[in-house]
């Protein structure tokens, strides 16, 4: 072989050589980019859960009615059902004398 048979032989490897590096860097560079962009799509996803969960949160704090005023609305209610059930047996007697009056 002549030396420039020896050199173009070595000159073709290293380009062959270089087009395989560079075919394998671009491929890396691609997988790279769909594994941001999977993961971006993910955080994205992530975060429109998060910030829902917190409004739901939210909605639920303003919803909620605080031990105290629970505590105060019970207490009305019981006293409002006593006070109807007083004058409902109140309405009791008033007919039953009525109707022993009538009877009578």
């Amino acid at each position: 072989k002549t030396l420039r048979d020896t050199l173009r032989g070595e000159r073709d490897l290293l380009e062959k050589t270089m087009r395989e590096h560079q075919q394998a860097m671009s491929e890396a560079l691609e997988q790279r980019q769909r594994l941001e962009s999977a993961a971006a799509k993910r955080e994205d996803g992530l975060s429109r859960r998060a910030q829902h969960a917190e409004r739901e949160v939210d909605e639920l704090r303003a919803a909620s009615v605080p031990e105290s005023q629970l505590r105060q609305a019970r207490e009305e209610a019981r006293r409002d059902h006593e006070e109807l059930m007083d004058a409902l047996r109140k309405q009791r007697e008033e007919a039953r004398r009525s109707d022993e009056h009538y009877v009578a």
